[in-house]
């Protein structure tokens, strides 16, 4: 990829941005980033709507309060 410019750079940049964002947010597969600490960061309308929630009510909460308990000692490994 031959880039002439800053700004060309910053447009193929926003280009690829937007292609990520696309493809999370309309992926069939449930997706979500979070922290080390296990707080939710960001996820996809999936998701959200596979648990039930609005994307805003997931961003921020903890992982393990959308897991059974039963999964929580796996997930308290990593």
């Amino acid at each position: 990829m031959l880039i002439d410019s800053i700004d060309d750079a910053v447009n193929k940049l926003e280009t690829f941005e937007i292609k990520y964002n696309s493809l999370y947010d309309n992926s069939p597969i449930l997706m979500h980033s979070m922290n080390k600490e296990g707080v939710i960061l960001d996820c996809n309308t999936t998701y959200a709507n596979r648990l039930g929630y609005s994307v805003d009510e997931i961003i921020g909460v903890n992982i393990l309060e959308h897991v059974a308990e039963q999964s929580h000692k796996k997930l308290n490994k990593f």
